[in-house]
């Protein structure tokens, strides 16, 4: 297949030791609220842009990334150098790779469409953008109900 320019996503870490790219188009831009990313980030929320995981590629640094576990179900991607989280992916959402937003040095024309797990938002942040907001009862976002939340993990709570 012939990657159009126009859909190539590329990013990096902080330090720049990994690097990446996919020629597809975003499946979707959202920002997720759960308590898993939030943590794992240090935010109030994330913004993640998925893509196939087929046509994502690691330009640089692979062995400079480290996965981590953060459930059964899932892990998360992050540069052994300096730390950044950078990708997600879960037995719940296959062949899908799932790229930190802000770590995506091109353009996207794909903006985030809704914010996801509105549930667990923090109670000191205000949303006040007009992008609708689904709870983890969503279609699509229900999948996720199999991981065990944190408040109920005594390894994490």
């Amino acid at each position: 297949m012939v990657s159009d320019l126009t859909s190539q996503v590329r990013g990096r870490c902080l330090c720049g030791a990994v690097k990446f790219s996919a020629s597809a188009k975003p499946l979707f831009v959202a920002h997720c609220h759960c308590s898993y990313c939030r943590l794992a980030h240090g935010a109030a929320f994330v913004t993640w842009l998925g893509v196939p995981e087929e046509e994502f590629n690691f330009d640089a640094g692979k062995d400079a990334l480290s996965w981590f576990a953060s459930s059964k179900e899932s892990q998360r991607g992050f540069c052994s150098q300096c730390g950044t989280t950078l990708f997600f992916t879960s037995l719940l959402s296959p062949g899908e790779m799932h790229i930190a937003r802000a770590n995506v040095t091109s353009e996207v024309s794909e903006k985030p469409f809704a914010h996801l797990f509105i549930e667990h938002q923090v109670d000191w942040l205000d949303i006040s953008d007009g992008l609708p907001q689904h709870t983890g009862d969503e279609v699509g976002l229900d999948k996720y109900k199999a991981v065990t939340p944190i408040s109920q993990r005594p390894d994490l709570s």
